[in-house]
């Protein structure tokens, strides 16, 4: 069984009911953290490859999703 974490509590929201569920997470500000969070993080990123193009690194789009499912996950 997964350990659970905040993201468990809108899925209770939505008691089965997909207009019920898509509201719960329209209307939680934990989810509007989470994709504020990746959208700074890819800006973040993408910066850092504008500044250093000969450095090898993650893209942009990778250092989002790590930040999105960190924030999700409650890291």
């Amino acid at each position: 069984m997964l350990r659970r974490i905040w993201i468990d509590e809108i899925f209770e929201q939505g008691q089965g009911d997909g207009a019920a569920l898509a509201a719960a997470f329209s209307n939680d500000l934990r989810v509007k953290k989470a994709f504020e969070d990746a959208a700074e993080a890819y800006l973040t990123s993408q910066g850092f490859h504008k500044l250093h193009p000969n450095v090898i690194g993650m893209p942009p789009q990778q250092a989002a999703r790590i930040k999105f499912l960190d924030e999700l996950r409650g890291a």
